[in-house]
């Protein structure tokens, strides 16, 4: 960015080389165990981002050096890593984790810009959320006034922060990564040749389906994985529990089950079938009964009903790209009647924009972290409870008045 005028000069993005040493952050946790270790993973982090710079550098046709400032959005373990912060605290539920902004000077932790540029990150709140959620936060707006919302980022990590302008709390949960594509036998990132959109026949159970790109489909993204699940259930394929029904139309046997054949081998661009297998719907089960679950326990906690909520704000590409009606008719989130729902995109890059141009935006970033009260769902009763009721589909009666209204 031109920071004297805000205006964007480019945009890139890439792959984080860290997911060679693992790819979810627990695992990356236990790496910084080994000797070296967290070195190994800041430099990794360090030399992702300086590619992304250079390409940056190179479509704004400036050197690298011109960058004075640099802020970050991260979760909370990618920051202590770029940071080059020992991690492995952040492996106990009562992880003592400072809410105040890290701030480093570029040439500390390896970023190819100005030497001396200050690098800000936007405040963790906890082990597991972090300056992506406030930055998540900031760009919503939630914070500002007096209706209460509910932002919702199910990214490789579920984050879910309730409040207003007088209140925040936030809870964090293992749901994203199957609603990325990831976990899912035929699943894929959302790019060229993914299934992004899915429309299942009741009667015949055909399926009717959008690709990315336009091309023969090559697999099944997140948008396109809770469309399906929606639909099976509508058309009886699955029964409540996810079960897969065999005799059902578009029902094969497979080498684990029953499983729905969305694409024929013929007809993908790899030859072999698309199919959401019983082991694929096991593990979305867990995943949407741990994210409604979350938000079951916000809720919950604070006295409130769906009929409270008047602001859905969906962060990321879940937010963009999801139908939202299929998040309800499978019970991944429950109905807000008098909610209005606002996508906001990447919230957390969003957040960091602000706070790269405002002083004012750094420190609502700081008031937002130091206020946020954070409820540990490993160690929270009322997450069992609530994640039992949302392990069938849709789940609670009250949270779903438009489906049981129709029994």
């Amino acid at each position: 960015m031109d920071l004297a005028t805000g205006r964007i000069l480019a945009r890139a993005s890439g792959l984080n080389t860290q997911i060679t040493h693992g790819e979810e952050l627990i695992t990356r946790i236990g790496f910084c165990q080994r000797e070296g270790g967290t070195a190994i993973l800041q430099r990794a982090a360090a030399e992702s981002a300086n590619r992304v710079i250079a390409s940056l550098a190179a479509a704004a046709d400036l050197p690298a050096a011109r960058i004075l400032d640099v802020t970050i959005g991260g979760n909370t373990v990618m920051n202590h890593l770029l940071a080059g912060i020992d991690p492995k605290g952040l492996e106990m539920v009562d992880a003592a984790v400072p809410r105040e902004p890290i701030r480093a000077r570029a040439a500390g932790i390896g970023l190819a810009v100005h030497p001396n540029a200050w690098c800000y990150f936007l405040p963790n709140v906890s082990r597991f959320v972090g300056g992506d959620a406030v930055g998540d936060v900031l760009a919503s707006g939630m914070h500002r006034g007096p209706d209460i919302g509910l932002l919702i980022d199910l990214g490789t990590n579920g984050e879910m922060v309730i409040g207003n302008d007088e209140f925040f709390a936030s809870v964090s949960c293992a749901s994203g990564p199957a609603f990325e594509g990831a976990g899912v036998r035929s699943g894929m990132r959302a790019m060229r040749g993914a299934i992004d959109h899915v429309a299942i026949d009741l009667a015949t159970g055909a399926a009717t389906l959008t690709v990315i790109g336009g091309t023969a489909p090559r697999g099944i993204c997140g948008s396109g994985i809770i469309d399906a699940a929606a639909g099976m259930f509508a058309a009886g394929i699955i029964d409540p529990s996810g079960r897969v029904q065999a005799g059902k139309p578009c029902v094969l046997p497979g080498p684990d089950g029953p499983e729905y054949v969305l694409v024929p081998g013929d007809a993908s661009a790899t030859g072999r079938e698309i199919a959401i297998t019983q082991a694929d719907m096991t593990y979305l089960m867990d995943s949407k009964a741990a994210a409604c679950g979350a938000v079951g326990v916000l809720l919950k906690k604070y006295h409130l009903t769906i009929h409270d909520i008047r602001h859905i704000h969906l962060a990321g590409a879940f937010g963009s790209f999801t139908d939202l009606s299929s998040v309800t008719r499978f019970g991944i989130l429950p109905e807000f009647p008098a909610a209005t729902v606002h996508p906001i995109g990447n919230g957390s890059l969003g957040g960091a924009y602000a706070c790269l141009l405002s002083q004012e935006r750094r420190e609502e970033a700081a008031r937002i972290a130091r206020g946020m009260v954070y409820h540990d769902l490993l160690v929270d009763l009322d997450f069992i409870e609530e994640y039992q009721a949302a392990i069938y589909i849709p789940g609670r009666r009250e949270f779903f008045p438009s489906f049981f209204g129709r029994g």
